[in-house]
């Protein structure tokens, strides 16, 4: 009822003409990019294939209303999904025409967008009236998926407010082809909002996508990560535990791991010693990611074969840097980089010789979450908000227990976990807190003393946390 409320409404603007077409400067990958999660995970639930190519030949700074893009592109792959029983869905764009390098800023270019799927069709008799307000293909298609009957209809209106149009080629069994002709003039890259890194997307771009293993327990911070990878148009495969990460590091060829050290079943380390015995595995790009800058442990992670170590929490730009360079190694591959001692940004003070990309602990909470925020789409940042606090609320309790219980090994997970993730999600305080209960060592009395701070820290950042998401309303 609520779906149908809010297009009823949105179609009565349209219709009355309250509706105004927006016109601000955007990155165009990233907006679309940004939809890859939402969709890829609505996909998973189906069992269905799921490819969204946002990766174009140039950086794309554009102009245009980015709010009703995303309306249209989302509307078109909400349909795409939900009348697609098996097979799969992908998204691809691309410019038609010159190269936009050689136009004067400012001049509109035509923007391909098909979204195809291998669905159930549509008929030639419901073509015509497709795109019409309340139409569906037929009756039955209503009562087996639901849906309002005006979603189509408000994209191709929406199309006609921004100057676009858009076409349909459908076989009934075989599935159907959206594509969205939109022009959107292409602007200097100085022009887009400040705030966040969108500018360092140059120096982020590949030759071609990358397919990259993810391991990593949290799912906080495999979304985090995960986001921001796909968002610059690479693939990611996400596995939880060390064993996982093994399995699927010698069933296919990734251009880059990116190896959580704690993990349970089987620890970082231990699975990169397993991939480079493997057949293969000696060239593969491994990055360590750990919250722990222990020189002990960057020694045991180095001594397994990794190729370098990004300390969490990190920046998207220590990230990206990171999927940059050493995903570049596979585009060149044989180049002898395999076995150096390669930095990933500057040798840390210590002077240890360690690839590590470190953050301050007391950098400011707000001007992170702003900076963050500004690059991500809202529903985005709102699911990682509530995220973050259905874990820390669940991982305190964790805490608790493993203290009262004598349990050294779970006092050790559970402060590993909450701190990798509370420094990812803007929550120093309660990250530096939890990183002295790991180095109190097993001194119960520090460790007793540090829970109550703990817990006032974590309820501190829940409230925090709750009012940025209402703050996306």
């Amino acid at each position: 009822m609520r779906a149908l409320i809010d297009d009823i409404l949105d179609m009565s603007k349209i219709e009355a003409g309250t509706v105004e077409n927006e016109v601000v400067p955007f990155d165009l990958q990233e907006l679309v990019g940004n939809s890859r999660m939402l969709f890829s995970d609505l996909a998973d639930e189906k069992g269905l294939g799921f490819t969204l190519d946002a990766t174009l030949a140039e950086v794309e700074a554009v102009e245009g209303d980015p709010t009703r893009i995303r309306q249209v592109l989302w509307n078109l792959l909400s349909n795409a999904i939900k009348f697609t029983p098996n097979g799969s869905v992908a998204l691809t764009m691309e410019w038609l025409g010159p190269d936009s390098r050689a136009e004067a800023d400012g001049e509109p270019r035509m923007l391909r967008i098909p979204v195809k799927d291998s669905g159930i069709g549509i008929g030639p008799e419901s073509l015509e009236t497709l795109f019409d307000p309340f139409v569906q293909a037929d009756v039955s298609t209503t009562r087996k998926f639901g849906g309002t009957g005006l979603g189509l209809s408000i994209v191709k209106n929406l199309l006609d407010l921004m100057g676009g149009e858009i076409e349909v080629t459908s076989e009934v069994g075989r599935g159907s082809t959206f594509t969205v002709h939109l022009p959107l003039p292409r602007i200097a890259e100085d022009r887009l909002p400040s705030g966040g890194e969108t500018r360092d997307t140059v120096r982020w771009r590949t030759t071609r996508p990358l397919r990259i293993l993810l391991a990593e327990d949290q799912p906080l911070n495999a979304l985090v990560a995960t986001e921001l990878i796909e968002r610059h148009g690479h693939r990611v495969d996400h596995v939880a535990d060390g064993v996982q990460a093994v399995e699927a590091a010698t069933a296919l060829n990734y251009d880059l791991i990116l190896m959580d050290a704690h993990m349970p079943f089987m620890d970082g380390a231990a699975a990169t010693e397993e991939i480079r015995a493997s057949a293969g595995g000696g060239e593969v790009a491994i990055v360590a990611v750990t919250a722990d800058a222990l020189t002990s442990q960057s020694k045991k992670l180095r001594n397994a074969g990794v190729d370098a170590i990004l300390t969490k929490p990190y920046t998207d730009s220590e990230l990206m840097s990171v999927v940059t360079k050493f995903g570049a190694r596979s585009e060149s591959a044989g180049d002898g980089t395999r076995g150096r001692d390669v930095q990933t940004a500057e040798s840390d003070e210590a002077g240890t010789g360690e690839a590590a990309v470190n953050i301050d602990w007391q950098a400011r909470d707000e001007e992170n979450y702003q900076a963050f925020a500004t690059n991500r789409a809202p529903e985005v940042v709102r699911s990682l908000l509530s995220m973050a606090r259905e874990s820390t609320v669940d991982q305190v309790a964790k805490l608790r227990e493993a203290i009262e219980g004598g349990d050294s090994e779970e006092i050790f997970f559970a402060a590993h976990r909450i701190k990798g993730s509370a420094g990812s999600v803007f929550a120093s305080e309660l990250a530096s807190l939890v990183a002295e209960l790991e180095a109190a060592d097993g001194d119960r009395a520090k460790i007793a003393e540090l829970l109550p701070r703990i817990e006032a820290a974590a309820a501190d950042a829940i409230e925090w946390w709750a009012e940025r998401e209402r703050g996306l309303d």
